[in-house]
């Protein structure tokens, strides 16, 4: 897996990330820089473990469509990207 991702790649991933709806960033920004548990997401939010999977979900659903990953494997190549980009193991 690469552990340097191209320039135009890392703007596609942000442009993605900055258009994420509200909601489903929420969960998605809590789990991957807080390294919060979907539990302790569920806890800050109000909402059940269900809901913030289904965000979740929502979430990578919405990476892959806006960047040139909704492609078989695109779920892996996101993860990739954000290892590198983040420096951090990916939870899926």
């Amino acid at each position: 897996m690469p552990d340097r991702i191209s320039r135009k790649k890392m703007r596609s991933l942000r442009r993605a990330h900055e258009t994420m709806p509200g909601p489903a960033r929420a969960v998605f920004d809590r789990h991957r820089f807080r390294n919060l548990a979907y539990g302790e997401i569920a806890g800050e939010l109000g909402i059940d473990i269900a809901e913030v999977e289904r965000r979740m979900a929502q979430a990578m659903l919405h990476l892959m469509r806006n960047t040139d990953e909704a492609r078989p494997g695109g779920l892996e190549r996101i993860g990739a990207w954000l290892r590198a980009a983040f420096g951090r193991v990916w939870r899926g």
